[in-house]
């Protein structure tokens, strides 16, 4: 690799600090119970329309009206997601659906009428779309969805789902900082439930995990507590003849860790299958390894706060130091750091989607992104920080494939070329709506910078973002009030040229 660690030294404090403030989270208000229980609902949801519509066809999940865009976001992605695992039709991604929406002013937690969800499934050239809503029953909550067949715009069928009310539903609803509407106005009353699921028996880790592959059952939920530090052979998370499998990896009363037994990826995740990285649980690889550390390869991975993935080094293709995805990615929270590739130090995006709504990525290296690469597939950011990490090109994100940048920070990083904060790359699509990047032009003590390799900060380089090809850049941090877009080489925002 380029990159010199030496470059860092500036920032060495900053980091430390991150680092130590992520590792040691608060107790988390998304505890593992609420999120099952909206899951599973959702997963009902999945089912009656595996059963309802034709199989091959095209399908927009067009909305689902909550007045929260973090409860609207989680429904609208769990529903892709499974439509994904399961085969049955394909689903028009988020990123293309959000920029739709927002042309015609239209939101996934806001109303959308029959006609306006027509159209939109006209547009993406779909024979299906799904409008959802969330309506309150009682103390709980109800989810109602109802297909309508696009070519003749009428329904098709329409399904109900029960919610309990949790602590996590509360808190993804409470993500619109108190200005909710519609049923969340008022807040909830909720009682905090531990999580539900089958206790996997075994002595160690390895034992546990071999009794999965012999005894899990479809739709089961599994936890796997892990009750001392291990080191452990790559495993495939894979359950042939079984769907929706969904395993809970936590430590018991204190953090455990996991370590990278050989060469290798620690933990894969094939479809059909859930992983959630729960507290109390630090994955780690060493820095001779040979591939990412976890691999999200079809299936789907949800971290959540008092999770770590640390210290593994992969110099070999498709490289990713940390995580590879090629599925559905969801970080909550918790830490991703001290990992290493020539591409995507922290995590590498290729052909599928991470969600960012919590913890942070910090303390990666790479040639190009040293926290996240985007080859191809989809970033989307509404929350969290991607905090010190360095590259040649793109100190915190590299993206040549879909970015879109909700909420959350991006602080801290460092490039030797361009980009500190970000570089948006060939026919790359940004959106960025919220959140913010720091630059070292007007922020010189926590800024993102680009230096040379004698530590000097670099002019017209793209400080905060850089977009290759264009005069586009950003040298000055560009907070949550600057919207900014890029499609193709179509812009607006306030650039500076």
């Amino acid at each position: 690799m380029r990159w010199k660690p030496t470059a860092c030294r500036a920032f060495a404090a900053l980091f430390a600090l991150m680092f130590v403030a992520c590792a040691t989270p608060p107790a988390p208000d998304l505890n593992a119970a609420g999120l099952y229980e909206l899951s599973r609902a959702i997963r009902g949801v999945s089912d009656y329309l595996n059963d309802s519509l034709p199989a091959g066809s095209a399908v927009v999940f067009v909305n689902a009206q909550s007045g929260s865009a973090e409860l609207s976001g989680f429904i609208i992605d769990d529903l892709i997601a499974n439509a994904v695992s399961d085969g049955n039709f394909t689903a028009t991604d988020r990123p293309r659906l959000e920029a739709l929406l927002a042309s015609q002013r239209l939101q996934l937690s806001g109303e959308v009428d029959d006609e306006a969800a027509l159209g939109v499934g006209r547009f993406f050239h779909a024979q299906t779309v799904v409008i959802g809503r969330v309506s309150a029953l009682g103390e709980n909550l109800r989810l109602t969805v109802r297909a309508l067949d696009v070519p003749t715009g009428r329904g098709i069928g329409q399904h109900n789902r029960s919610i309990g009310t949790t602590r996590a539903i509360a808190a993804l609803a409470g993500s619109c900082g108190g200005q909710c509407t519609g049923i969340f106005a008022g807040g909830w009353h909720y009682e905090v439930e531990p999580p539900a699921g089958v206790i996997v028996p075994g002595g160690s880790l390895t034992e546990k995990l071999d009794w999965l592959q012999e005894s899990a059952q479809s739709h089961g939920v599994y936890i796997v507590e892990v009750r001392a530090d291990e080191d452990i052979a790559p495993h495939v998370l894979e359950y042939s003849g079984r769907i929706n499998v969904t395993v809970i990896l936590r430590g018991d009363d204190a953090n455990r860790t996991v370590r990278l037994a050989s060469n290798g990826t620690l933990l894969t995740v094939r479809p059909n299958v859930t992983l959630v990285l729960d507290n109390n649980i630090t994955l780690q690889g060493h820095a001779q390894n040979t591939a990412p550390l976890l691999r999200v390869g079809g299936g789907i991975v949800r971290m959540n706060a008092g999770s770590v993935i640390i210290g593994n080094t992969n110099n070999r293709w498709p490289y990713g130091g940390g995580v590879f995805v090629s599925g559905i990615f969801d970080m909550n929270g918790g830490t991703i750091h001290g990992n290493s590739s020539p591409e995507g130090g922290g995590v590498l995006v290729a052909g599928g989607n991470f969600t960012m709504a919590g913890g942070a990525v910090s303390g990666n290296t790479a040639n190009y992104g040293g926290g996240v690469y985007v080859r191809s597939g989809h970033f989307t950011m509404s929350s969290g920080t991607v905090a010190g990490n360095a590259a040649d090109r793109g100190g915190g994100v590299f993206s040549m494939s879909n970015f879109i940048m909700n909420g959350g920070t991006v602080i801290g990083n460092v490039a030797r070329d361009n980009g500190g904060g970000v570089i948006i790359w060939g026919l790359s699509t940004f959106f960025k709506r919220g959140g913010t990047i720091t630059g070292y032009a007007s922020d010189p003590n926590a800024g993102n910078v680009v230096r040379d390799d004698a530590g000097n900060a670099l002019d017209r380089s793209g400080h905060a973002i850089f977009v290759a090809g264009s005069a586009r850049r950003r040298e000055t941090t560009t907070g949550a009030g600057v919207s900014l877009s890029l499609e193709g080489m179509s812009a607006s925002g306030d650039w500076e040229n």
